[in-house]
């Protein structure tokens, strides 16, 4: 099965120059939990999720409308194709530890979204997901492992 028989392909984004404000504003119309940013060309230039968002406003003390997402997002994009395979996204998504991915087509653009539950669907569905090795196994050790700390915090007593 291919990455455009299930994404989410209604997907709004922001600019680099936009506050976090915007960004939690576009998180809470569209019932989700990260948005992609793009360029002026509709290229895909970074991701920003919610747990980014509160972190920075934590981290800094300001509010939302005050720090611009550049300062933010995460400019390491990992992303997929409309014509890759389900299975494909799924591992890149495993050895990342990322829940989504933005779907590009030429020159970066966004045509969408890939979440890990829309694999997790897919994979309940079956059909052709598990002659490509994806079932729901698959998918419950890719969360495990995307669920598994990439650092520890030091506690003080």
């Amino acid at each position: 099965m291919h990455i455009e028989e299930v994404m989410t392909k209604d997907v709004r984004s922001c600019h680099a120059t936009a506050t976090l404000n915007e960004a939690a504003r576009v998180l809470w119309d569209q019932d989700c939990g990260c948005v992609p940013i793009v360029d002026d060309n509709g290229s895909v230039i970074g991701m920003l999720t919610d747990r980014d968002i509160c972190m920075a406003a934590y981290t800094r003390g300001a509010r939302l409308g005050e720090i611009p997402i550049a300062d933010v997002m995460s400019k390491q994009v990992i992303s997929c194709g409309p014509n890759d395979y389900i299975d494909a996204a799924e591992a890149l998504m495993k050895k990342h530890q990322i829940r989504r991915l933005p779907v590009v087509g030429f020159e970066n653009q966004l045509l969408g979204i890939l979440s890990l539950n829309d694999i997790s669907r897919a994979a309940r569905k079956g059909g052709d997901v598990h002659d490509r090795g994806l079932t729901a196994a698959a998918v419950e050790d890719t969360l495990a492992t995307i669920g598994e700390p990439r650092f520890h915090h030091a506690v003080t007593a």
